[in-house]
């Protein structure tokens, strides 16, 4: 399916992505799958990541890695996220 050129409808915000975040945290410790569409089509999707990491969840980007370049592929490791 062809995600388009503009964000879907109704996508969470930075912020209620964080408040997710925090919900989850105070279950368990699950691991959080970053997916979508395109999860690096997201500006924030690395801020994302680093708030979930900080807290203590173990992070994962479900990416088709299209989008993955020589700059890109260096920031998982400095986040703690791990790409599937």
């Amino acid at each position: 399916m062809d995600a388009g050129e503009r964000e879907a409808e109704k996508v969470l915000s930075t912020q209620e992505s964080f408040s997710v975040i925090d919900q989850i945290r105070m279950t368990r410790r699950p691991v959080v799958v970053l997916s979508g569409g395109e999860p690096l089509l997201r500006n924030d999707v690395y801020d994302i990541a680093r708030y979930g990491t900080e807290q203590g969840l173990r992070m994962v980007m479900g990416t088709s890695g299209y989008l993955i370049d020589h700059d890109i592929a260096g920031k998982p490791r400095t986040l703690a996220l791990y790409s599937v």
